[in-house]
């Protein structure tokens, strides 16, 4: 692959400014222009109180789950401010998916015991499954406000009894006005989500009309993927893991085929 197999490329990226700097460099430095068009926001949950309960008895889970960084920094949060921080060992076990959610919790000094081979919360399921110990066992799920129950779903099909509590609301994205002139004068090349959310906010942001006409989609894992196509935009590629790297091998592997 080129050094900078992006070179010239114009890519709209929906990811909350705060979580977009490791992308943007990554997209950067292989020759992207990086248009910020942020369609999500996050926030706090409107009622504190289930989260601050749940990390005040998190020794009394089995296991966490987490399946976003902002997840992991909510509860940790939470944690801390009720003189209840997590330990590096457990009780209780963290589980994780995708490598950035994983890595956000190593960053607080949480073992990661479980990971996901695919970035879904189905797929985190069936990997702590698969080890045969969520009969009756205890599972905490911190999540978004508008969180899928895939993963809920699938650990209490295994046996398990999921407490979910939400940790962060997903909120609306402000967009930018010069991003969304760019997009519907055809000035832009490629966008990339990061969560079905981040799909529904950019067709309230633009319209269906326009969305559906502008630029195709690079979605980062198949739940995503899934929610472009249902918006009735084209997706172009799906990439094969949430990271930067794999974000740009999508979009030079897409590019290539031209």
């Amino acid at each position: 692959m080129s050094p900078r197999p992006l070179e010239g490329l114009r890519v709209v990226l929906t990811r909350p400014r705060e979580r977009s700097a490791a992308m943007t460099r990554a997209l950067a430095a292989a020759g992207a222009e990086v248009l910020a068009f942020p369609t999500v926001a996050e926030g706090p949950p409107e009622d504190p109180g289930p989260l601050a309960e749940a990390a005040r008895g998190a020794a009394g889970f089995a296991w966490i789950v987490f399946t976003s960084v902002a997840a992991v920094q909510a509860f940790c949060e939470a944690a801390a401010a009720a003189g209840a921080p997590l330990a590096a060992e457990g009780p209780p076990r963290i589980a994780a998916v995708g490598p950035a959610t994983a890595g956000a919790a190593e960053l607080r000094g949480l073992r990661v015991a479980a990971r996901a081979r695919e970035a879904t919360g189905r797929a985190l399921a069936e990997a702590l499954a698969a080890g045969g110990g969520l009969r009756g066992a205890r599972v905490l799920f911190p999540k978004a406000d508008r969180a899928r129950p895939d993963l809920p779903d699938a650990l209490r099909l295994a046996g398990a009894e999921v407490v979910e509590v939400v940790a962060y609301r997903t909120l609306p994205g402000a967009g930018d006005p010069e991003v969304a002139a760019a997009i519907r004068a055809g000035r832009t090349d490629v966008v990339v989500f990061a969560s079905p959310s981040a799909v529904e906010g950019y067709v309230e942001l633009l319209g269906p009309s326009v969305a559906a006409a502008g630029p195709p989609a690079v979605a980062i894992g198949p739940t995503t993927g899934a929610a472009v196509r249902a918006s009735g935009l084209a997706l172009a590629a799906t990439a094969a893991a949430p990271t930067p790297g794999a974000i740009v091998a999508a979009l030079a592997a897409w590019r290539a085929r031209g």
